[in-house]
């Protein structure tokens, strides 16, 4: 059972180390890692993205800002722009 308690914490744990595993977080709960996939991606609707916990959701300036740092690397194309 999912309880509010569970679902604050794992995203303590999250906020508090964006690049913690899945795995250490279901151990450190006592949970299995079927249930925290599903809190980390049902309840607080956030994915792994580059080995860092992210929100699934970005907002137009969030989108527009990361793509500009991205293409000061070149890794947008000219016409992803």
């Amino acid at each position: 059972m999912t309880t509010p308690e569970i679902i604050d914490q794992i995203h303590e744990l999250i906020m508090g180390e964006r690049r913690i595993s899945a795995k250490s977080i279901a151990e450190q709960l006592a949970i299995s890692h079927e249930r925290l996939g599903s809190i980390i991606h049902e309840d607080l609707d956030m994915r792994k993205l580059s080995a860092k916990w992210v929100p699934k959701c970005l907002i137009a300036h969030q989108k527009v800002n990361g793509a500009s740092r991205l293409s000061n690397f070149g890794i947008f194309s000219a016409r992803s722009k």
